[in-house]
């Protein structure tokens, strides 16, 4: 549609006094008042053409309803082209004349405004003044509050007590004299901030003393706390010592106590484990301070009893000594008098409730009697020392004899991993100091089968070197009627009578190559197409490695289909742009991109221009990188052999029920995390349950033999020579790898499940972990031996493997394994501090013998995999240990979890020389063993109770990361 444009006000492509109204858009005339300042008067002005929808057409057309400084109008239209040229909107008439008083009346009431504005504020001001001066002086002077300091203070020590005059009863000092400690006080910290009052440490004569700050509203706590110390003088070393209280200048109350560093018992338990003596001396101290409450105190002046009404492990707290000294008395009561039964009923809603006796909840107490009270605290109390001796596990009081007598296991597994594990440690070490040197201190790398001694080596080169020899033994042994598998022997074979010099099979190459016409190297010709040469090193069996890769992969964002990609490094996620061939040459028009893919593919399946590939832009500028990866030959075969001989089909029944009950744990880590948002929390555990399972093998991959032999029939190795035979075989795998691309049942054939290796995956795009049958052998998993030994190896990578779904990179893809971020900002920023927790963390500590200290950012996604890893199986092991106890190993008089422990350590055994170290270190994405074992489990308090370390030791810091909770 077209509209008026005169003078034009619509888009740029205006014509003619017309422009091009858009979907949404208004025609507009409009006419406005502007002041003319030479000639003094105002002025009308007419205006016509378009408003876009995104220019809120409506809302301007609507202007004229507005209240504004100078008069304007505007009329619009959208029903024929050029409608808004009639429209004549009118100016509304102004209710004055002259236009200069207009302007003089303008400036008057600017001027009052002002003025009004500028009073009312100098009002304002002069109120707060007066609030700020006599509030504080007012609320003094009311009953119940302490009058201020006397003019001529008394020189009392410490301006605290008068020593002269003593009750002698033996409670202490009776006589506390209001000081002005508000001022004298220095504040350091703030230690912590709740409903009701904030607590802040700091130094007061030059000694260090807690503050405790009421909230104005909570007066009457103040009071009451205040009360209960100046009339029960309570004096004791059990008992939190009150210093003396104090209104602010702010009129804010507040109480002065001793400092007690080691903080809550609450908190004391969380970070810390106990001996024997240190629990013995929390129980009694703790039943010692409420004897002493409770208790009547005779002197010259009887002291009355007091009921606490609040015990819970964070009012008590923890002295240096190493006992438990009861404190916050907001809500204590005491008897009407001395030697009474009788109280002021208080209010039974005041308290902790998981703490309260079962009369106060059901309000069955009786309100007017103090023994009710002290029978309540009893019961609290009782609570307080379940909580110690749940936090610290009860049975450690007996743990010598249980020890001792526990039966031992002497299964053959038993009596392996024993001799194992023993011969690993080095007792002489403190767990609690270095507790990777005191389970792999004497770890020493197995020969090779030549009898040679590894430089690099570890735990798991020992299974590696088990599944070998099982290959071996199904390789010499291969059925004449499996034709694969035959011709896998077949290869085998060869390759073990091969004793051809390198010199010689440099030779080898350099004839074969030299057989071909024009090959560019040895008879380079100026028109010579590499392309040819492709054709040529595919027909004998080599690829394009040395200039790109092209392979037939999954597809990026949709698993279930196949693509060609075309890359240069198999390091580090790819970042895959996806185009056609036709697009490519366009790009990159410098490779006939079409006729290179044809000349790798073969005669197996055309390749179109249309035919979709991934690519990776920033690769496909230098293109000069190459790519090596470990070739697949017979895997798929293999594995199903291999499977049908050593792999117990009851083993995937018993690491699937550990692999549920890992994940479960890691649901309620997840579920009970504090800091992600319900949005977060529940996109994390939808992604967490559809995370699928393999275990061993995946049943897909178990094809038949016909299988197999139909896909193989083609085939022949008719060298004896290896490398015509390596070759023959090379060819065999590109031609099934480009048949892969129109036929997606080849996948298992061409990209098989590489059940051998001693190890787990987690694939992001597919959603599922993978514990590979080489995994469940060995010192790894027996069915034969303690579940601690189990859940130690197996179960720890499979919470490892669990929790990378949620690592720094993995947590990007939803649970249908596609790209998308469903964090919100606050979980995010929440995610990237836990995350920066861990990267400086683990950059504390570096290699033995090497200075050079780990790189937290580029391990980072292992070691967060490890944390929650570790933590799940765990839990889980003890989920289905359920209380009960397992057979020790003989010479390991270790508790079940510390034997839990001690087994996901050696687990990471290894040995390396310096530059296998070095290495590791600048360029690999796992934690070297030894930092990855301490800073691990030194941040985990569970591991520091099972070993009972001391706070702030090396493997007990005070300071620890935490991811979900």
């Amino acid at each position: 549609m077209l509209c008026y444009c005169n003078p034009c006000a619509g888009p740029a492509d205006d014509e003619n006094d017309k422009c091009l109204l858009k979907p949404g858009g208004q025609c507009f005339s409009a006419i406005h008042e502007e002041y003319n300042k030479e000639e003094d008067t105002f002025e009308s002005i007419r205006s016509f053409g378009c408003i876009s929808e995104y220019d809120n057409a409506l809302l301007q057309c609507k202007g004229d309803l507005v209240p504004a400084k100078n008069l304007m109008s505007v009329a619009c239209c959208n029903f024929t082209d050029m409608c808004n040229k009639d429209l004549k909107p009118e100016l509304k008439s102004r209710s004055f004349i002259q236009p200069t008083n207009s302007l003089i009346q303008t400036n008057i009431l600017c001027w009052a405004m002002l003025v009004t504005i500028f009073l009312a504020f100098i009002f304002l001001a002069l109120y707060v003044l007066i609030l700020f001066f006599k509030l504080p002086k007012q609320k003094a002077s009311r009953k119940g509050f302490i009058k201020p300091c006397n003019s001529k203070p008394q020189k009392l020590p410490n301006f605290m007590y008068d020593l002269t005059s003593s009750t002698g009863s033996g409670a202490g000092n009776p006589l506390l004299v209001q000081t002005t400690i508000g001022r004298q006080f220095i504040r350091s910290y703030c230690l912590g901030r709740g409903r009701f009052t904030e607590v802040n440490v700091g130094s007061w004569n030059a000694s260090k003393i807690a503050e405790k700050i009421f909230s104005t509203s909570e007066e009457k706590r103040w009071l009451q706390e205040k009360r209960i110390y100046e009339t029960a003088l309570l004096q004791h070393k059990n008992v939190l010592g009150y210093i003396t209280s104090d209104i602010l200048e702010s009129g804010l109350r507040a109480i002065y106590t001793d400092y007690h560093p080691l903080g809550s018992l609450h908190d004391y338990l969380d970070k810390t484990s106990l001996n024997v003596s240190d629990f013995l001396k929390l129980v009694e101290s703790a039943a010692t301070a409420i004897a002493y409450l409770h208790t009547e105190i005779f002197g010259t002046t009887k002291l009355p009893p007091v009921a606490h009404r609040d015990i819970t492990s964070k009012n008590f707290l923890v002295s240096n000594s190493k006992e438990c000294v009861i404190s916050n008395f907001e809500i204590a009561i005491m008897p009407i008098s001395v030697g009474e039964d009788t109280v002021v009923e208080p209010d039974i809603t005041q308290g902790t409730p998981r703490y309260m006796a079962p009369e106060i909840v059901n309000g069955t107490i009786k309100l007017d009697s103090f023994e009710a009270f002290k029978m309540a605290d009893i019961y609290s109390l009782g609570l307080v020392l379940h909580e110690i001796c749940q936090l610290v596990l009860l049975c450690f009081i007996f743990s010598d004899v249980s020890y001792a007598s526990a039966q031992v296991c002497v299964t053959k597994e038993c009596n392996e991993a024993a001799s194992f594990i023993t011969s690993n440690m080095d007792t002489s070490i403190n767990p609690c100091d270095d507790f990777y040197q005191f389970t792999c201190g004497h770890f020493k790398p197995p020969k090779t089968s030549e009898g040679k001694t590894r430089k690099n080596a570890d735990i798991f080169i020992i299974v590696e070197d088990q599944i070998m020899k099982q290959l071996r033994d199904i390789l010499t042994h291969a059925s004449s009627e499996n034709k694969p598998l035959r011709l896998a022997a077949q290869y085998f074979n060869i390759c073990k009578q091969d004793v051809i010099l390198p010199k010689n099979r440099i030779k080898l190459i350099h004839q074969k190559m030299s057989s071909f016409d024009g090959w560019p190297f040895t008879k380079w010709t100026k028109n010579h197409s590499w392309i040819e040469t492709l054709k040529m090193l595919r027909n004998i069996g080599f690829g394009a490695s040395y200039i790109f890769r092209a392979v037939v992969d999954k597809h990026p964002h949709n698993p279930s289909k196949m693509l060609l990609q075309i890359v240069s490094s198999l390091d580090g996620p790819f970042k895959f742009k996806i185009v056609d061939l036709k697009t490519l040459e366009k790009r990159y028009s410098s490779v006939k991109w079409t006729q290179a893919i044809q000349a790798l593919a073969g005669p197996v399946v055309p390749i179109s221009r249309s035919d979709k590939v991934a690519i990776l832009p920033e690769f496909m500028v230098p293109l000069n990188k190459l790519l090596k990866k470990k070739s697949k030959k017979f895997t798929g075969v293999l594995a199903t052999r291999y499977i049908h001989k050593y792999f117990q089909e009851d083993r995937r029944n018993h690491v699937g029920d550990m692999a549920q009950r890992v994940k479960f744990e890691l649901y309620k880590n997840i579920l009970n995390s504090v800091w992600l948002d319900w949005r977060s929390k529940k996109h994390a555990l939808e992604k967490l349950d559809h995370i699928k399972v393999i275990i061993g093998y995946s049943n897909e991959q178990m094809e038949s033999d016909s299988f197999y032999n139909n896909v193989y029939k083609k085939f022949q190795i008719n060298s004896k020579n290896y490398f015509e035979a390596t070759l023959s075989v090379f060819k065999m795998e590109l031609d099934l790898v480009f048949s892969s691309l129109r036929n997606s049942t080849l996948v298992k054939v061409v990209d098989p499940m590489n059940v051998f290796e001693v190890n787990g995956q987690y694939m992001p795009q597919e959603n599922y972990i993978f514990i590979k049958a080489g995994a469940m052998q060995g010192m790894f998993y027996s069915e034969n031996r303690p579940n601690y030994l189990n859940y130690g190896f197996v179960g720890f990578m499979i919470g490892h493997e669990f929790s990378h779904a949620f690592d720094a990179h993995n947590y990007k893809y939803s649970s249908q394994g596609k790209k998308q971020d469903w964090s919100t900002v606050m979980t995010k920023n929440k995610y990237n501090e836990k995350k920066e927790c861990l990267i400086q963390h683990y950059g504390q500590y570096s290699a033995s013998g090497n200075l050079e200290r780990v790189n937290g950012s580029r391990t980072l996604d292992e070691n967060m995999a490890d944390y929650e890893g570790i933590k799940s199986a765990y839990y889980a092991y003890n989920s289905w240990l359920n209380g009960g106890t397992e057979k020790n190993l003989s010479k390991l008089s270790y508790t079940n979890q510390q034997m839990f422990w001690i087994s996901a350590a050696t687990m990471w055994c290894s040995e390396f020389s310096a530059q296998g170290m070095t290495y590791l270190l600048e360029n690999g994405s796992h934690t070297p063993a030894k930092p990855r074992i301490n800073a691990l489990l030194a941040n985990i308090k569970e591991f520091s109770r099972d070993f009972r370390c001391p706070g702030n030791s090396k493997m007990n810091p005070l300071k620890k990361c935490k991811l979900w909770r």
